[in-house]
């Protein structure tokens, strides 16, 4: 979300270089999702939120200039150099986060409307609770228990709706790939 790959080049012992060098490879192969990323972000600096498919907005007024500008203000009184400037790297440090994470309330936020609308759906599928029943989601994943004798037709019942969101998404392909266990217990 930050747009660049320190993580994963601090995991591979990367020099600065090498990561940056990374970061503008990644950015030229998918420059529609960063011009998205950054378009993201920049409507969050200027309005002060993120508005998702569904019309919910996710507010995050610390990536504003209204609120850079407002605690500049607080760390000003101190009439000291040191302070200004530390406070200054702590509001580079919060606004930075608050960038990520209006990128990052934009795709969850997505996905966990995809998985509500997709639940609602599969719910007016009509199955009884011992035939087919939701048990829970593992981020974008939902998790159904279903009788062993349904499972050939609840599949592609539930697959298809879940790729089916026109709605929300309309210029991307959603994928899904579904699997069956005995259990959902890790023995």
């Amino acid at each position: 979300y930050s747009g660049s790959l320190s993580t994963v080049g601090d995991r591979l012992g990367w020099t600065k270089d090498q990561m940056f060098d990374a970061t503008g490879r990644y950015r030229d192969k998918f420059s529609v999702a960063e011009q998205w990323r950054i378009n993201t972000i920049q409507h969050g600096q200027q309005f002060g939120f993120v508005q998702l498919p569904d019309f919910h907005r996710r507010t995050k007024f610390e990536a504003t200039g209204a609120w850079a500008q407002m605690m500049r203000g607080k760390f000003a009184r101190y009439n000291s150099d040191e302070v200004r400037w530390r406070g200054d790297k702590v509001i580079r440090r919060i606004q930075s986060r608050a960038n990520n994470q209006l990128v990052n309330s934009m795709i969850q936020g997505t996905v966990a409307t995809l998985a509500k609308r997709t639940l609602a759906k599969v719910k007016a599928l009509g199955y009884a609770p011992d035939e087919a029943r939701f048990m829970f989601l593992v981020h974008d994943e939902p998790v159904f228990s279903v009788h062993r004798e349904l499972v050939r037709t609840f599949v592609p019942q539930v697959q298809k709706i879940m790729i089916d969101h026109p709605e929300l998404v309309s210029s991307l392909v959603l994928d899904c790939s579904p699997s069956v266990g005995l259990t959902f217990e890790p023995w």
